[in-house]
């Protein structure tokens, strides 16, 4: 737990609220029928404008449906260097 307080106190994982989302993410799992979980990273990404890069088919749709620029990913280590490339 530590690690992973330093990490985000370092701007090297950004850390924020999730009710910030959730109405709209509320929305987006109804709608899109996806679960709650799968739509607050849908909602985050839409807020920040950001591509949104998934290796999940249903929340690929998902994003798309929402009018986001979507790419799929084969794998979550891809997810995960692009994540990092964003606080570098």
């Amino acid at each position: 737990m530590r690690m992973i307080l330093d990490l985000a106190s370092g701007d090297i994982i950004g850390l924020d609220n999730q009710g910030k989302y959730l109405e709209k993410a509320f929305n987006i799992a109804l709608m899109r029928k996806i679960t709650t979980h799968d739509a607050l990273f849908i909602s985050l990404a839409k807020d920040r404008r950001l591509e949104f890069v998934t290796c999940d088919k249903k929340q690929e749709k998902a994003s798309g449906d929402e009018g986001m620029r979507t790419r799929p990913s084969p794998n979550f280590s891809f997810i995960a260097q692009q994540a990092l490339s964003i606080y570098r």
